[in-house]
């Protein structure tokens, strides 16, 4: 992910850089640890949006920075998803169980 996340920022180009993650999971007991310093990588950079999916990093954001969805069900809902995915770069990973290929504004 921090592979992924590093060349999205470098990429020079004429859109929106949007961030859609979900937890990593089978991280061990570091695993809010390996989140928060994801957040701090992309604190480092200028995103559009970030979008966080699940209860990790919810907890790895101690500083509110982002906007946090429970679910990909509840991503789904968010009323400006289609108006921030248009004319944009959008960088989607997580993990298998997040479920992020259900991700809706795709279809």
């Amino acid at each position: 992910m921090i592979s992924s996340i590093s060349s999205l920022s470098k990429i020079d180009i004429d859109k929106k850089k949007v961030l859609l993650l979900g937890d990593m999971k089978e991280l061990g007991d570091d695993e809010v640890l390996y989140h928060q310093e994801l957040l701090d990588l992309i604190a480092e950079n200028e995103w559009s949006f970030v979008g966080l999916v699940g209860p990790v990093f919810r907890k790895a954001d101690i500083h509110n920075q982002y906007v946090h969805f429970d679910s990909i069900q509840s991503l789904n809902l968010y009323p400006d998803l289609t108006d921030i995915l248009q004319d944009s770069v959008c960088l989607i990973k997580g993990s298998r169980s997040i479920r992020m290929e259900d991700l809706s504004a795709l279809a």
